[in-house]
């Protein structure tokens, strides 16, 4: 399945708002396949103020949403 970058944004935000903690979420593509703005609308959908960053080159980060943390690490 293929999504535009609005339609990506929308779906992951719908997937922040339904997650409950725990969770664990895996993500896998090449470089340029939209997993950070997927994880930046999961974050938005879970209420995180601060806006995900790529963790290419840090590898855990970690921010405040509604009543649980996001964390996010690269395997690379």
């Amino acid at each position: 399945m293929r999504l535009s970058a609005d339609e990506l944004s929308r779906f992951g935000e719908a997937v922040g708002a339904a997650l409950t903690a725990p969770v664990v979420i895996g993500l896998s593509g090449e470089m340029g396949a939209g997993k950070t703005t997927l994880v930046q609308a999961i974050c938005h959908g879970l209420g995180a103020r601060a806006l995900a960053t790529s963790p290419t080159y840090a590898l855990v980060h970690h921010s405040a949403a509604r009543t649980t943390p996001a964390t996010w690490a690269s395997t690379t």
